[in-house]
């Protein structure tokens, strides 16, 4: 463990003074001589250097994808006018970047319905399939998100219209999110603070009106219904 502890320190000294070729006598002074695989490392270290490897991997075939599908995209667009296929090559990266670029509008912290909406528009021209099964997981992770946002906070009445808007948008082809946890968080501020704005509403207050619509609203999106009573 010391040696090891000496060793890396002499390294570090070296490449913090940019010093490469001392940096490589001393790695094959150290370890010349041996080879190290990821099943060298172990526990979580090992999964730290995969994940690494792997990120790099993933960022360079979305790269790849993406310059293929920029600089085709002229191209893409004339062959999808004409209604003649897209070579094989040109169909994946448009497929890729479609998705790509839809799980990442759905994991971002504000829902932007026009890009969404224009990046499925993209899809359905192109005739592509999605993964859905993958969107829809994300975006019901990105409702209960909202939900979340709006238990902190069930009486913020713009909030509450984002969330309802939200709802809305996910429900879109080819979301088929599952809805159990939003439905969930929906039933508990049905409890607690659905009757005092009711009460409020029924009492001629505005505000307190436009909230239960809204929420009656929400509700109908989750497939959940607001009782009279």
């Amino acid at each position: 463990h010391d040696g090891y502890q000496a060793a890396a320190r002499e390294i570090s000294e070296a490449f913090s003074r940019a010093d490469l070729p001392r940096v490589i006598r001393l790695l094959n002074d150290h370890f010349g001589g041996r080879t190290f695989t990821l099943a060298s490392l172990v526990g979580d270290e090992r999964q730290r250097i995969l994940q690494l490897i792997l990120q790099t991997a993933l960022d360079a075939a979305e790269a790849a994808y993406r310059e293929v599908y920029e600089q085709h995209a002229s191209l893409t667009r004339d062959l999808r006018d004409l209604g003649a296929p897209l070579p094989a090559t040109v169909r994946s990266a448009v497929t890729f970047v479609l998705h790509t670029d839809l799980r990442r509008a759905l994991e971002g912290d504000v829902l932007d319905p026009g890009r969404i909406a224009a990046l499925l528009g993209e899809a359905e021209r192109f005739r592509v399939t999605l993964a859905a099964a993958d969107l829809s997981k994300a975006a019901a992770a990105a409702l209960e998100r909202k939900m979340q946002r709006l238990r902190k906070a069930p009486t913020d009445l713009a909030l509450l219209q984002a969330v309802e808007a939200s709802a809305g948008l996910v429900a879109m082809p080819p979301f088929n999110p599952d809805l159990w946890a939003a439905q969930n968080l929906y039933y508990e501020m049905l409890q607690t603070a659905y009757p005092s704005v009711r009460d409020r509403a029924e009492h001629g207050d505005e505000v307190a009106e436009a909230w239960v619509g809204h929420f009656s609203a929400l509700g109908d999106r989750l497939s959940m219904q607001v009782g009279v009573g």
